[in-house]
């Protein structure tokens, strides 16, 4: 039997886009100190956090815990309390195409097909964000025929990155550079997510990486379409690219 002590320990486990600024770095934010240019939610009065608890609490059925899949006894043992799931198959598939959560796990791919559909439904502008790049150029089915795709009817495609020189990371870079993917690297930037034309998107926690976290591995996300929490998403990715610190260069 799987049990966990609260709906936030999902969030625990994957803070969605959630990374600590490097030593003697401090994390920029707006006059009002919503957005953190780390994206950390920075305790109550955050419209982000407010939401995604709702959309959580109301899902527990749908909880995925990545250490019950995994096997670990031990970060089981830490999220005990009042039972929840018991077997697999207590977890409904999700609709990537419809809000609440979804994942990458146990051979399911439900966060690559929310993103899919998110760039599959961009009119005017599409909005993306990683970590890291990998695999995109060998594999371009997974994301770039989409992306080519949006680009073709008209579509504006920004990605905020972060800045890194890992052969991979680099090629795939070059690659959408030439495609006409608007780039802003940041030596921040740990956020990951989706949003098309203001009104349908997601978060989660995978890169864009044919090895890791688009098919494989473990991995958690929630789809925003039409809430105030992805309204608040995009204020921080704006924020975010306005505040990059690197530019790609032109030799690359």
């Amino acid at each position: 039997m799987v049990t966990f002590r609260s709906p936030l320990a999902l969030l625990r486990l994957h803070r969605i886009g959630a990374r600590s600024a490097p030593p003697g770095r401090q994390a920029r934010r707006d006059s009002d100190g919503t957005y953190r240019h780390t994206f950390s939610y920075g305790g109550g009065g955050s419209t982000i956090r407010t939401d995604l608890i709702d959309l959580i609490e109301g899902a527990e059925s749908k909880i995925f815990i990545a250490a019950w899949l995994i096997g670990d006894e031990g970060l089981l043992d830490a999220l005990s309390g009042e039972p929840v799931l018991t077997a697999v198959n207590d977890i409904a598939a999700p609709d990537p195409n419809a809000n609440g959560l979804i994942w990458t796990g146990n051979k399911e791919q439900y966060i690559l097909q929310a993103i899919r559909s998110i760039i599959d439904s961009a009119q005017s502008e599409l909005l993306l964000a990683t970590w890291c790049l990998n695999g995109m150029t060998t594999q371009p089915d997974l994301l770039l025929d989409h992306l080519r795709a949006a680009i073709d009817r008209g579509v504006e495609v920004r990605m905020l990155l972060r800045n890194r020189h890992h052969s991979n990371h680099l090629a795939d870079t070059r690659t959408l550079r030439e495609m006409g993917v608007l780039l802003y690297p940041c030596s921040l930037n740990h956020a990951k997510g989706a949003i098309a034309d203001l009104e349908r998107g997601a978060l989660f926690s995978a890169n864009f990486d044919a090895d890791y976290g688009l098919v494989t591995d473990v991995e958690v996300g929630v789809r925003l379409d039409h809430t105030p929490a992805l309204e608040e998403a995009f204020k921080f990715f704006e924020h975010a690219i306005a505040e990059h610190d690197f530019d790609l260069s032109p030799s690359l």
